[in-house]
């Protein structure tokens, strides 16, 4: 009998995921003069990390500030105090801050292949009279799958100056 054989072969290039700075609560954030917020970055995560975040992802966290306005500062250290624990920057609005506006820079870096993803978030001082709101989603990557539900979380926060107060929510499509 005759024998016939073929072969066959192909190449599969596996190419590594993504890395995804995260940014609990959104990226435009406000606060009061003289006192702090934590910026939390540890729901940042590597696509080929199933199941971890953060810094339990072997992820390194980096942070910048800059101040934009009323002038622009490449350092953020004459008016605020920046205080960096890893996937959590805390910050604290000086006497001196008030009316600023900064921009807060993350760097979210896989140190074994120098992947990295960026985020940039907005924080404004404001008088320790204001009042803030601020607004948040179950997409905190700001990517929103058409086949779930989309959920926002307001929040409202009163100075010590206004004892109680009420808000009213709409939405316009």
């Amino acid at each position: 009998g005759t024998t016939k054989s073929s072969t066959a072969s192909t190449t599969i290039i596996v190419t590594a995921g993504r890395i995804h700075a995260v940014v609990s609560g959104g990226i435009v954030k406000s606060l009061r003069v003289l006192s702090s917020i934590d910026i939390d970055a540890s729901s940042s995560f590597d696509e080929d990390k199933y199941g971890l975040t953060g810094t339990n992802a072997g992820l390194e966290f980096s942070w910048g500030c800059s101040q934009i306005n009323p002038l622009f500062n490449q350092n953020c250290g004459s008016v605020l105090n920046v205080t960096s624990t890893a996937s959590v920057l805390s910050v604290y609005a000086g006497p001196l801050s008030a009316g600023s506006i900064f921009d807060i820079d993350l760097v979210v870096t896989d140190p074994t292949d120098s992947r990295a993803a960026t985020c940039s978030v907005t924080l404004s001082v404001l008088l320790d009279t204001s009042i803030i709101v601020s607004v948040a989603s179950n997409y905190p990557t700001g990517k929103i799958n058409p086949g779930q539900p989309l959920v926002l979380s307001g929040l409202v926060s009163l100075p010590a100056v206004i004892p109680n107060a009420s808000a009213v929510w709409t939405v316009d499509d």
